[in-house]
């Protein structure tokens, strides 16, 4: 990559860090766990806009990672 396309990608990160919209890496935590961190959280924002939403289009293939009790909510709201 061009010197200066990196040096662009590091000064719109850092700027992003500073206006809070982009977490620092914590480069101690392994990359595997960091991965794994991410896909539960997409996890949990997925599962809990299905919940707000009422949309069972986007529970679909999630029900075995959904959190306890999504599933009888989503029951019990689309029932009343």
């Amino acid at each position: 990559m061009d010197n200066r396309v990196e040096e662009r990608i590091r000064r719109e990160m850092a700027e992003q860090e500073a206006n809070g919209i982009r977490r620092p890496i914590d480069y101690s935590i392994p990359l595997e766990e960091r991965i794994e961190k991410m896909r539960a959280r997409l996890r949990e924002i997925i599962a809990k806009r299905a919940v707000e939403d009422c949309d069972p289009c986007l529970i679909v293939g999630q029900a075995s990672s959904l959190p306890d009790g999504t599933l009888e909510a989503l029951s019990k709201a689309n029932r009343t």
